[in-house]
């Protein structure tokens, strides 16, 4: 079997199964709606936008807006994926469209690299055990980033767990001093940036729903929610 055939074959599944997903998602839309409309439910869906902080909430990229809305359909599977990646530092919100596109990529280019590989190399492998191996490499494609952000995640975890007491303790003697709570987190934070840069960007977050309206208690539970850490 020749390359451009291989390279054909699996461009050919890839667009199937992408077509397949997007077809299946349409039409659990449909069937969403209709269901709605059978039980007499307002047809206007008015959905609940969280509050804006001041850096921004959207996806301005037209390609990952495509990636989300196709992909990341699940409102469910979005937030666990966007609480992994801000686990493991990434908060941007096209995190999670960048990191399904990423996944994409490379179960494409490291399996068609693989068959090109081969056929320079000129070593001659049957059938089955170029498809095994397209399947090998499709497979590292695609755990690959899942295995990355799981270990920056923990490698952050671990860091916030070592810098947090400090943090803490600089906290309470900004209250004891006087301080409101909401001035002691803006003060650590700044303090903390270039020594401990993890929970600085944390107490940063937490001043910034401060100001954007969100109470103490809200704010508070968000940052341990952010963080899964038990000391938070």
């Amino acid at each position: 079997m020749s390359i451009a055939i291989l390279i054909a074959l699996y461009a050919a599944i890839f667009a199937a199964v992408v077509g397949a997903v997007w077809f299946v998602s349409r039409e659990l839309q449909v069937s969403r709606g209709v269901g709605r409309r059978l039980r007499g439910e307002v047809a206007v869906k008015v959905e609940k936008k969280a509050t804006p902080l001041f850096r921004p909430q959207t996806v301005k990229s037209p390609f990952l807006v495509w990636i989300q809305e196709l992909f990341l359909t699940d409102s469910k599977e979005r937030q666990g994926l966007s609480r992994n990646l801000h686990q493991a530092g990434f908060d941007s919100p096209s995190a999670p469209a960048i990191y399904k596109s990423t996944q994409l990529f490379l179960a494409v280019v490291l399996p068609v690299g693989f068959v090109i590989a081969m056929r320079f190399s000129g070593k001659e492998l049957s059938v089955f055990k170029m498809i095994a191996g397209c399947g090998i490499f499709l497979a590292m494609g695609y755990l690959g980033p899942y295995l990355f952000v799981k270990n920056a995640g923990k490698d952050r975890q671990t860091k916030l767990q070592d810098q947090f007491p400090d943090a803490l303790d600089l906290t309470v003697v900004c209250v004891e001093a006087g301080l409101p709570l909401e001035a002691a987190f803006i003060r650590v934070g700044g303090d903390t940036r270039v020594s401990h840069p993890r929970i600085s960007e944390e107490f940063r977050t937490v001043t910034e729903e401060l100001q954007a309206g969100r109470t103490r208690a809200e704010a508070l539970h968000s940052f341990a929610n952010r963080t899964q850490v038990d000391v938070v």
